[in-house]
């Protein structure tokens, strides 16, 4: 290398080493541009590097093009420029790129960057960090405000970055590293006078909380606080108030206040629609169609097909992704496990083009469910793990919690009681902690059939008194309900009180067929050897009544199950006639 530039003479050698700031293939007009100089100057610097064999011609434009035969000479030319001088060319560069390749945007960036020319490094690396998020290249865009961050001059400046920077890590299950910054960039906001940007990160910062575990009573009220604030701020606040809403919606549905969930859902819905903005009036849509789910779920399904055709115009990936998860949802409840299983597969493309590990996470956990009520718990087993594994990565405790809790009914309906257990004790306990209410009265129930399985009557007794206690004053169907019902049945039958145990049941069954045909279904055999001896005509009659649409739905396992009660049955009814 040290011989070959030695054969260019001084000039040649100055004239390159700008050429070697472009880079290792450089434009002719470009290098002149930024000041290597004139054009014959230049022109006899390329002749001289092509005859020293430094540079060759790239074959484009005529000739115009250049490049270094190998990337260390241009290295070893600019290693070899005065550190002072090497800045000075790097901004002449970005100068000539701002007037001759304006969309060259990284390049000039990076060399605005290098020259320590902070405001051009600025405004360059924002605009390079949003191409990057708008193609879900997170780690690129995160790089490019990380350089904006450090070229920032003024406070309001790095607040804007930091915000920034919380939004794409929010976005990639960074949510530690998000709800520090928002809380550098309120400290800001706050000081300025900003109520409605301060708001706004103040709700991004109550998101990752609600991700990262925060109970949801705690999440409530810090809504409710931000609603009055947003109430009084007036139209400015209305597009920050749509996606609080959709928040109260999901933290009243935690806390098992369906229909104010359903209530927050509309009232965000008619609020996007005022507003007017695509991408709110989509989310809206979506959280309208979830609350839905367990009432109407083919109402839900429309929501979710309006949510989804907006998210596709607007080119939206993740917004995509969700929706397609959400009528995943709504086939699963179904039992269309075909349709199913392709919204899921798609949604879970689409997530990992969007470089989302949670939304991928929370995907996997319901094709897991999926196959977990079809029958192929190895599957199941797999996905669930995987799921755990990547909440347990963004340290989202809400998120682990359903697939721990997925985890304990496989391991139940495997036989694996003291995992079942074991897993339902700690879903129970993670479930207060956070505030799902739903999920901690189904853990519960579920550990008590775990006990009552195992012979462990007494344990099996206090465990349904404390979840009974839980749901008698709620009328809605939610999923683990069953499981409340079911431990309830076989309680009251082992007690002897087969009369209560049988009217219970019929309750719970009718109640659970008309929102969730599985759970109708699983609860009909859960509850059948219990109920035999006390009436077996009216236990047939049901299985009867049920096998054919387990059959039809593809509950692989449960139909099998069902098989061999139905034959069980029948010599009931036998010696019973």
């Amino acid at each position: 290398i040290s011989r070959r530039l030695g054969r260019l003479s001084g000039k040649s050698q100055s004239v390159l080493t700008t050429a070697a700031v472009i880079g290792r293939e450089f434009d002719v007009d470009l290098a002149i541009e930024a000041g290597a100089g004139d054009e014959d100057e230049m022109l006899d610097a390329v002749d001289e590097g092509v005859k020293a064999s430094v540079l060759q011609s790239s074959g484009e434009r005529g000739g115009d093009r250049y490049q270094f035969t190998h990337r260390l000479l241009a290295e070893v030319l600019r290693t070899a420029a005065n550190p002072r001088r090497l800045k000075k060319i790097h901004e002449r560069v970005a100068r000539a790129m701002e007037e001759l390749t304006p969309d060259a945007i990284t390049e000039i960036a990076t060399h605005f960057d290098r020259a320590g020319e902070q405001a051009g490094a600025l405004r360059y690396a924002l605009v390079a960090a949003e191409q990057a998020r708008k193609v879900y290249a997170h780690n690129e865009a995160t790089e490019w405000l990380r350089i904006a961050e450090r070229n920032a001059t003024t406070p309001a400046e790095l607040a804007d970055v930091r915000v920034r920077l919380a939004t794409i890590a929010e976005a990639v299950g960074r949510y530690q590293e998000a709800e520090e910054l928002c809380h550098l960039a309120i400290d800001w906001f706050a000081g300025q006078g900003d109520r409605r940007q301060e708001l706004a990160i103040r709700l991004m910062r109550e998101r990752v909380r609600n991700l990262l575990g925060q109970p949801a009573r705690q999440t409530l009220e810090a809504c409710l606080v931000l609603d009055r604030e947003m109430r009084e701020l007036g139209a400015q606040a209305d597009a920050d108030r749509v996606q609080l809403l959709r928040m109260l919606s999901m933290t009243y549905e935690r806390l098992g206040d369906h229909l104010r969930g359903k209530e927050a859902a509309r009232e965000g819905a008619e609020l996007a629609e005022r507003v007017g903005d695509p991408y709110l009036k989509a989310t809206a849509l979506n959280r309208v169609g979830a609350t839905l789910l367990a009432d109407d779920p083919m109402q839900a399904a429309d929501y979710h097909r309006r949510a989804l055709e907006i998210y596709a115009t607007m080119g939206d990936v993740r917004g995509q992704a969700e929706t397609h998860n959400n009528l995943g949802i709504v086939y699963t409840l179904r039992g269309d496990w075909e349709q199913a299983q392709g919204e899921l597969r798609a949604a879970m493309q689409l997530a990992r083009t969007a470089g989302a590990p949670d939304l991928t996470g929370v995907l996997g956990l319901n094709l897991g469910v999926v196959y977990l009520k079809s029958g192929d718990y190895d599957r199941a087993r797999e996905l669930f793990g995987e799921a755990l594994a990547l909440f347990a990565a963004v340290r989202s405790s809400a998120r682990q919690l359903f697939a721990l809790y997925n985890l304990a009914h496989l391991d139940r309906e495997r036989g694996q009681l003291e995992a079942a257990a074991e897993l339902y004790e700690i879903t129970a306990s993670l479930a207060q902690r956070v505030g799902h209410s739903d999920v901690e009265i189904g853990a519960m129930a579920g550990a008590g059939l775990a006990s009552l399985a195992k012979g462990q009557l007494d344990a099996a007794r206090v465990a349904w008194q404390a979840s009974e206690e839980r749901v008698k004053q709620r009328a809605d169907w939610f999923q683990g309900r069953e499981l409340v019902a079911a431990l309830g049945v076989r309680v009251l039958a082992a007690d002897g009180n087969a009369s209560k145990a049988l009217d219970h049941f019929e309750q719970a069954r009718t109640l659970a067929e008309a929102n969730d045909f599985y759970s109708a279904a699983w609860l009909a055999l859960e509850c059948a050897e219990a109920l035999l001896m006390h009436d077996p005509a009216q236990i047939r009659a049901t299985l009867d009544r049920y096998r054919e649409r387990v059959k039809a739905a593809g509950y692989t396992e449960l139909d099998r199950r069902y098989g061999e009660m139905l034959v069980r049955t029948e010599g009931q009814v036998v010696r019973s006639q």
